[in-house]
């Protein structure tokens, strides 16, 4: 995504920041960020344009309060 639209921010959330060694290396505009994403809100509402998840079906314990969440 960082490379086919590099003028937009891109901020990818996991709860702990182990990704390999050839994802070390970043585009500019994009932003990793270490956090639970079901107990904290480190964005204000409105925050993103796009929200994607990707391999979490396992991952959230109570979905309804998640994506209330999700659509501020």
């Amino acid at each position: 995504m960082a490379e086919e639209y590099p003028t937009a921010m891109i901020t990818g959330i996991d709860i702990a920041l182990i990704q390999p060694k050839e994802y070390a290396r970043k585009p500019a505009n994009v932003e990793r960020v270490s956090k639970d994403m079901e107990e904290e809100r480190p964005f204000p509402d409105e925050y993103f344009d796009l929200i994607h998840l990707s391999l979490v079906h396992g991952c959230v314990a109570d979905w309804p309060p998640m994506m209330q969440r999700i659509k501020k």
